[in-house]
């Protein structure tokens, strides 16, 4: 039987996971500019295939994501942000990140200043 905790995180998961098929969407449309055909053109997939990940239907994994940065000409961190951007800022000659991503096996990981403001798991 699930913990309450598990089935919390699971949730929350589920949510991050909706968030960015959101993403994926308002970027075909607004940054992209193309229908799902062309945008499953580009990253050899079928318009079914990409239809599926649009409505949640199927996971994104990380190959997808990187797929789909490329097609979109951004970069992963710039797809999980939309429509906000990675900033960095000028301290003398070493720049200081502010946004920092770390990838595990299972998960993607956004911090902002050591504090973790997203989580997304990748199984």
């Amino acid at each position: 039987m699930k913990s309450l905790a598990q089935i919390e995180f699971e949730k929350q998961v589920e949510e991050d996971a909706q968030n960015i098929v959101e993403k994926f969407v308002d970027i075909r449309k607004t940054v992209i500019k193309k229908s799902q055909e062309q945008v499953a053109d580009s990253m050899y997939k079928t318009q079914s295939s990409y239809a599926r990940i649009e409505r949640g239907a199927t996971k994104i994994d990380l190959a997808t994501l990187c797929a789909f940065a490329r097609v979109a000409k951004m970069s992963v961190v710039d797809v999980i942000m939309h429509p906000e951007k990675l900033v960095v800022e000028e301290k003398g000659e070493k720049p200081e990140m502010i946004l920092e991503l770390t990838k595990t096996k299972n998960e993607v990981k956004i911090s902002y200043r050591n504090e973790v403001i997203e989580l997304i798991n990748l199984v």
